[in-house]
Formats: C-alpha cells, sequence, structure tokens
C-alpha cells in the first residue's frame, strides 16, 4: 500500500474514538489496541476523502486480511513518526 508523504500523523488521546482524520491530518491513539490498524484506516480515509464510512470498512478489513510484512513495517514506522 503506497502512503502519501503529505499525511502527517499525530497522537491524540480519545475518549471514544480509535482515531480521526481532517484532510491530510491523521490522529490516532496510541493507548488503544489495534493501533496499526486503526492507522490504516484513517490513512484510508486522507488518502479517499470521498468513499463513505461503509466504503472504508470494507477496504480495510480487505487490505487487513492481505497485508504482507512490508506493508506492516511501513505502517510501524509511520507510527514511529508521530509527533
Amino acid at each position: 500500500m503506497k502512503i502519501p508523504r503529505r499525511i502527517k500523523i499525530r497522537h491524540r488521546r480519545f475518549k471514544r474514538h480509535f482515531g480521526k482524520q481532517q484532510g491530510r491530518r491523521v490522529w490516532v491513539d496510541l493507548r488503544r489496541e489495534n493501533v496499526l490498524q486503526t492507522l490504516l484506516h484513517e490513512v484510508l480515509h486522507a488518502r479517499y476523502p470521498r468513499w463513505s464510512e461503509n466504503h472504508v470498512l470494507r477496504e480495510e478489513y480487505r487490505r487487513w486480511r492481505r497485508i504482507s510484512d512490508r506493508d506492516l513495517v511501513r505502517l510501524a514506522r509511520l507510527l514511529g513518526k508521530v509527533g
């Protein structure tokens, strides 16, 4: 999966959500479980802003089932850049 470089990823604590996306900015709550899957979900929102929530959920599920080790490393590296 190609992740655009323009996406800014930040840490933020949420009471009810795992993550949030607005434009090219993505926030994830690092205290929650499934952080990598949440990051994938929010990156899909940022990359495809016209997709509905259901479309993003289906695509997230499909990609998560087939994710390669290489892509998992890419996502983990993005977490390392969280500011």
